[in-house]
């Protein structure tokens, strides 16, 4: 999901609440915009991470899980 930046109507989330996860990666706020992971190669990035959280209608405003 985040790669399309979709927020998710109440309606379509509610009867799914805490039973669904986003994975994300970790580049921001270093590298923003289209291509991340375009600009993480360009600088030599060898390393990165991810960060899990649960879907709710808002674009990012869960705890990270892991």
């Amino acid at each position: 999901m985040a790669k399309y930046m979709r927020i998710l109507l109440p309606t379509f989330v509610a009867p799914y609440a805490n039973r669904l996860l986003t994975i994300q990666h970790s580049f921001l706020p270093a590298f923003v915009g289209a291509s991340p992971y375009a600009q993480a190669y360009a600088r030599g990035v060898k390393i990165i991470g991810a960060t899990a959280h649960f879907v709710n209608e808002q674009l990012n405003q869960r705890l990270i899980i892991t």
